[in-house]
């Protein structure tokens, strides 16, 4: 008992001198990724760390949640936020200050979502997906069963577009363009801007994705969907000077699954496997299948382009080819329609001129 009390007194005449944990208060915003401006309230906000104790509030009416944090916030920080009816977020922190956007649960497992937000700064961001015959932007809202849900154009987001349905045998290919510095191919802005893309299928989060940081460009190619289904991370920064062309030719030459492709694959035997199905594409009278299959193949298409169009010159001028070329006519034949259909897609999904289409207004109306 006498141990016990001198224990305690040594407690008490200590306690002065110890520290309390110091806090750090982080502050959220919850927006819906389909409706525009829409705050959303009675969220559950996580904030985690390993070995410590996770911190939760709830958003307001007005969306935002505080969370008063007691450790450092890092790249170790996980911030989770949760509602029913709406798929979770699970992002890494820094997140003070960041406006989140939830997507609600898609029925559709076919389908998919994905959801553009950035930081404090107001920038204008904007998502472009590209798929056959298809570039979903800010001047092309719907497209072949894509939409883009959400156009932000003076804030934080988000910015988002809606796959209603994919199709097994096509590309898709999203990328995020900093249309306030369009015409400044070397402006570090995008880079800084702590942009982030939020990949949801059903009711689940598949993919995340943040901006690479001190590089210059304002092209954010983020990722390619390719025809088997499967997520290919591109995540990179490009350049693109718009000031050397009339139109939006430059953007579909930066997305280019032929050029991205190059970046994600260099597996031989996928190469052999797509080659085979588009000429079983091609044979089956399936054009537009054939294109996007030639257009994912490996990182040696460039090669490829340029001895397909030897090959014609030569064949045009009765050469004959030797076996070591590797060549059938009917190789030929889908190789050269796949290229022929990529300049017509290049072609048709390029016809608004960006820098006419969003001077003052968004899109000059439809007559």
């Amino acid at each position: 008992m006498l141990c016990e009390k001198k224990y305690k007194a040594l407690i008490l005449a200590l306690s002065p001198f110890t520290c309390a944990a110091s806090t750090q208060s982080i502050n959220i915003e919850v927006l819906s990724a389909t409706v525009k401006d829409k705050k959303i309230d009675d969220a559950a906000v996580i904030l985690q760390k390993n070995g410590a104790q996770s911190v939760t509030a709830r958003s307001d009416s007005a969306g935002r949640a505080v969370l008063n944090a007691p450790f450092e916030m890092d790249q170790d920080s996980l911030l989770i936020i949760k509602k029913e009816g709406y798929s979770d977020l699970v992002v890494k922190c820094l997140c003070d200050g960041m406006t989140y956007a939830i997507s609600p649960v898609m029925k559709n497992l076919d389908g998919m979502r994905i959801v553009l937000t950035w930081g404090e700064k107001s920038f204008d961001l904007d998502s472009h997906l590209i798929y056959p015959d298809n570039h979903i932007y800010f001047c092309h809202k719907n497209g072949r069963n894509a939409n883009l849900d959400v156009d932000d154009t003076d804030s934080f987001g988000p910015e988002t577009i809606t796959i209603d349905k994919k199709y097994l045998g096509e590309s898709y290919i999203y990328a995020v363009h900093d249309y306030s510095n369009g015409d400044k191919a070397n402006s570090p802005a995008l880079s800084a801007s702590s942009a982030k893309v939020f990949v949801y299928v059903g009711s689940s989060q598949v993919r995340s994705y943040s901006v690479p940081l001190n590089k210059v460009g304002n092209i954010w190619t983020v990722f390619h969907l390719n025809p088997n289904g499967d997520f290919e991370d591109i995540n990179a920064v490009g350049e693109a000077d718009f000031t050397k062309v009339k139109d939006s030719d430059v953007l579909p030459m930066v997305l280019n699954p032929a050029q991205t492709a190059v970046a994600v694959t260099g597996n031989t035997v996928l190469a052999k496997n797509l080659n085979r199905d588009g000429e079983a594409a091609y044979g089956r009278g399936e054009l537009e299948q054939a294109t996007t299959l030639f257009l994912a193949r490996s990182s040696r298409i460039a090669h490829l382009v340029r001895r397909t169009v030897i090959w014609v010159w030569l064949i045009s001028n009765g050469a004959t080819l030797p076996k070591r070329f590797g060549l059938t006519a009917k190789r030929l034949r889908w190789q050269t329609a796949a290229m022929r259909q990529l300049r017509e897609l290049v072609r048709t999904t390029t016809s608004q001129n960006l820098r006419e289409c969003r001077p003052v207004q968004r899109c000059t109306p439809a007559l």
